[in-house]
């Protein structure tokens, strides 16, 4: 557990954990948008990375062959419309295998990366000093000890890439993080947002996104 969005810290809040719901669990195809749905967010591929690793915009490769894991999950998937991808190697290259499977259009969308955790990124967690940690765990919005990111700078940047994307026409298959899946979560008003987690290789559908949706 080396991700910033799935490490669990003594405070809970923003790091607690809840079971990711996976992809089987979502079995459903239909339209070209699937009835209530605008987002379905796709997970990328577990990293290839030593365990205890601290990496939030650090660009790992990811495990397994990317073209096998598009063939398992496309039977899975709801029909989607166009798809949208962090430009991280662990989601982009999944990405691109699903773009060549389905002939769907693919965007690298830049904003949509993970949080950069400045000095802290490609470190082990238990090399970064506990002071840091302990302030970062005080005040999780809006601490910067690593001298990156602030978590709330994160979900703005993020947030207006989402609305734009749940506005789009169609049904937009997104590859992306944990830490986007949260931002989504909290985008909708989700009570659990900030526990909320996905499971590598795994996806939500979004529904009922037009009615949910907070104005700006």
């Amino acid at each position: 557990m080396g991700n910033w969005a799935d490490r669990p810290l003594a405070t809970g809040g923003l790091y607690g954990r809840c079971a990711g719901r996976c992809s089987a669990i979502h079995n459903r195809r239909g339209a070209d948008r699937v009835s209530g749905v605008a987002l379905i967010l796709l997970r990328h591929q577990k990293p290839k990375t030593s365990e205890g690793l601290c990496y939030g915009q650090t660009d790992l490769e990811p495990e397994g062959d990317p073209a096998e894991i598009a063939k398992t999950l496309l039977p899975q998937l709801p029909q989607f419309t166009a798809i949208v991808s962090s430009p991280l190697k662990r989601c982009r290259l999944l990405a691109q295998a699903i773009a060549t499977l389905t002939d769907r259009p693919l965007d690298i969308e830049p904003m949509l990366s993970e949080i950069h955790l400045g000095h802290w990124e490609n470190r082990a967690w238990d090399e970064i000093p506990r002071s840091e940690i302990d302030a970062w765990a005080e005040n999780v919005l809006e601490a910067t000890p690593h001298g990156g990111e602030s978590v709330a700078d994160f979900y703005e940047r993020v947030t207006p890439g989402l609305r734009n994307l749940i506005k789009s026409p169609g049904t937009i298959l997104l590859v992306a993080h944990n830490g986007t899946y949260k931002a989504a979560c909290r985008l909708l008003g989700r009570k659990d947002a900030d526990q909320a987690t996905l499971g590598y290789q795994c996806f939500e559908m979004l529904d009922g996104l037009e009615t949910q949706l907070p104005q700006p």
